[in-house]
């Protein structure tokens, strides 16, 4: 809180204690003591302040808008004000204005390192990551310890695909605010993160952890093989805690690797190293991208017993994976979803369409169906089970996938089904290519990219349609 701006002392313990009831969760009671007071203390800045960050809370945006605008009418450089109202800004895609009001922050405190992550984290995904990367060693020249903005710039460069130095700041994700690593791993007598390979001496055991979202596990583990290997080289051992919904998965791959969360292999660790930090080690130039297929093993029985039972039920044409939503609202999914009617021009040619969508995707493959629009077929008790397996083993079963950036984009990699990903030119680091390929999977992905500051999706779609007419002569 400015002191500068409180007009009377007695409004000191009520904007003190209506803190404090935000810090614990308790909206609800800093709203009725800021009301309270305002009564008696109309159209003071700081009460109005903590009114729009109650507001902002309740995602009623709008109106923390109008309050911390009011508040900066009446005191322009009140820095806090500024970057809430440019991290709204933000939220909504308003990312000229969010920039503007940002720079307006730091213009006044260039040591405010929450006006810099906001202002940096403005550049993240948003296809303009050369931009950004100055912006965000600008910030670092100001506050050269703050672990979000050394993230930040991780995500800048590995969008530009400069890896080495990006794989040795995404080292620190979990310094962030964003990432954290489980407490036992941060306790007292855990074991050091694994540093560089050349650190492993024979018998040591290093605990690989899997991390972030199911997608991100799965590409990740394009790396697991060669850790698996360059370990055992030296003499050490490799024990891997997927997650539990890709346990079984990766328990056919690497039998002998992988261990539940319990497991004592935890104690015996000498080195730990979350799978995040596989990129460090072998993907740190473009020309350490191998074109493979099939890292993650499945269950051929599973894969044709799903083939099988897909073409019996709904006749001999080539089976055609789609999912058309991914993300959430944090992870650009605004730019990461196509309203399954625009794909009409795609579902009008002869194939089987097999909805890929982990969310609950019924009544609107129910509209689409009964539209006219094309015929989408649904398996949830695939795709949306608590065993990812069965989705893996689904992909596997398909003869081409076509889908926005989502986690069937990675299995999709990981199992060689040749992938159409259809992504907006705002994009996170996973998607980066070169042209037309992926970088991540350059034998099996193909991108389609929309154009900057393109509406609709129309263009694209048709693309995929035109190719996929081509695809399908070829199968014949």
């Amino acid at each position: 809180m400015d002191d500068r701006l409180l007009e009377m002392p007695s409004l000191i313990q009520v904007c003190e204690a209506a803190n404090a009831a935000i810090q614990r969760g308790d909206v609800s009671q800093a709203e009725a003591m800021v009301a309270s007071s305002l009564r008696e203390f109309a159209g003071n800045p700081n009460l109005i302040f903590i009114q729009a960050n109650c507001a902002m809370l309740r995602h009623r945006d709008d109106e923390a808008t109008g309050l911390f605008q009011e508040v900066l009418q009446k005191a322009p450089e009140y820095v806090p004000a500024l970057v809430n109202l440019g991290f709204i800004h933000r939220r909504h895609y308003r990312i000229a204005e969010a920039r503007e009001i940002l720079e307006r922050a730091v213009g006044v405190d260039q040591q405010n390192v929450a006006a810099w992550v906001t202002l940096v984290g403005s550049y993240v995904n948003e296809g303009c990551p050369e931009e950004g990367e100055k912006v965000a060693r600008q910030a670092l020249e100001r506050c050269p310890q703050a672990p979000d903005l050394i993230w930040n710039l991780s995500l800048l460069l590995l969008e530009q695909q400069k890896y080495r130095e990006g794989w040795q700041l995404y080292r620190h994700r979990f310094e962030s605010s964003v990432l954290r690593l489980p407490s036992w791993a941060t306790s007292d007598g855990a074991p050091p993160r694994l540093q560089a390979l050349g650190d492993v001496r024979p018998g040591d055991v290093i605990y690989c952890l899997g991390e972030q979202g199911l997608g991100d596990e799965i590409l990740f583990a394009s790396m697991l093989r060669e850790f698996v290997e360059a370990i055992e080289q030296r003499g050490g051992r490799v024990c891997f805690e997927p997650n539990k919904r890709l346990r079984q998965m990766f328990l056919r791959t690497f039998p002998a690797c992988v261990v539940q969360g319990d497991s004592a292999s935890k104690q015996d660790a000498t080195w730990l190293c979350p799978i995040g930090d596989l990129g460090s080690f072998f993907r740190t130039e473009q020309s350490c991208f191998p074109d493979q297929l099939n890292y993650l093993t499945v269950d051929q029985r599973q894969v044709f017993d799903i083939r099988n039972r897909l073409l019996t039920d709904f006749g001999s044409r080539p089976l055609v994976g789609l999912a058309w939503t991914g993300g959430q609202r944090r992870t650009h999914q605004q730019f990461r979803e196509i309203p399954l009617e625009c794909f009409q021009p795609v579902l009008e040619q002869p194939c089987t369409f097999v909805s890929l969508q982990y969310r609950d995707d019924e009544e609107e493959v129910t509209r689409c169906n009964t539209s006219g629009s094309g015929s989408v077929v649904r398996v949830p008790e695939l795709t949306q089970a608590e065993d990812y397996g069965k989705t893996v083993h689904l992909v596997a079963a398909l003869d081409l996938v076509i889908t926005v950036p989502t986690s069937v984009c990675h299995v999709a990699g990981a199992v060689g089904t040749p992938c159409w990903v259809i992504m907006d030119s705002r994009m996170a680091w996973r998607e980066v290519g070169v042209g037309s390929s992926l970088a991540w999977y350059p034998g099996t992905h193909k991108r389609y990219v929309r154009e900057k500051l393109a509406q609709g999706w129309q263009k694209e779609v048709l693309e995929v349609s035109d190719d996929l007419k081509q695809w399908l002569q070829r199968q014949r």
